[in-house]
């Protein structure tokens, strides 16, 4: 299994860095098991910006990181990485009868929760064989 990616964000030009959040969202859009419902990776709350996030208190994790290999030989799956600025504290509870990694409702979470999306990027990676 791979290890988490390590997260580096610059502070939203003019916002008080020391007052920001941010919400990180990685996911994998392409996962056949889910078919157009992305599979979350991570999940995580309250991050802050580099210059401050040494003073700030860790972010809160909605969903733990986890992510394996893009199965052998399967088409390349595009992994994306989301950034929103938070108003207040997201909420979202992974439980049962809740929609947990497979079937995260991001569209509903970011409505439900007056998030802004003010980042993205992505990669896209093959399951090449050893053939």
């Amino acid at each position: 299994m791979l290890g988490a990616p390590t997260l580096n964000l610059t502070a939203l030009p003019g916002a008080d860095a020391t007052r920001t959040n941010y919400t990180v969202v990685f996911l994998d859009a392409d996962n056949p098991e889910t078919w157009k419902i992305p599979t979350v990776f991570y999940l995580g709350v309250n991050h802050k910006a580099d210059c401050v996030a040494a003073e700030a208190p860790l972010p809160s994790v909605l969903v733990p990181w986890v992510q394996g290999p893009t199965p052998l030989g399967s088409a390349p799956h595009r992994y994306v990485t989301l950034v929103y600025a938070q108003k207040s504290v997201p909420q979202y509870v992974v439980g049962p009868g809740v929609p947990g990694r497979y079937t995260f409702p991001l569209v509903e979470f970011v409505k439900d929760n007056g998030l802004t999306l003010i980042g993205g990027n992505f990669f896209q990676e093959a399951g090449l064989d050893d053939s």
